[in-house]
């Protein structure tokens, strides 16, 4: 399923995050990665709090746990709507054109 919406809140636990698209990550979607995924987000975006606010597209299986919910496993599950904004861009990108 493909699922398109905006970033409410992120919660940052050592070993997954959570990226919740309603008030209540009880009964809203959200978006979960761990392990190996989410060590390769950590390098390429550093600062997912930059990313509330911002509309993105999740492809992947749907499961039920409180509420619909991906596990991503890839980043390229993940994709920005809008250009990426500098402040989500890795220092590398940042200093690409210099």
């Amino acid at each position: 399923m493909i699922v398109e919406g905006e970033v409410l809140d992120i919660f940052q636990g050592r070993n997954r995050w959570f990226i919740n698209f309603g008030p209540d990550f009880r009964t809203d979607f959200t978006v979960s990665l761990q392990d190996r995924p989410l060590n390769m987000v950590r390098q390429r975006w550093p600062r997912p709090e930059n990313w509330i606010g911002q509309r993105v597209r999740v492809r992947g299986y749907v499961d039920l746990w409180n509420g619909l919910f991906i596990e991503w496993t890839f980043p390229e599950q993940l994709c920005f709507i809008e250009p990426v904004p500098y402040k989500l861009s890795n220092a590398t990108n940042q200093n690409a054109g210099q």
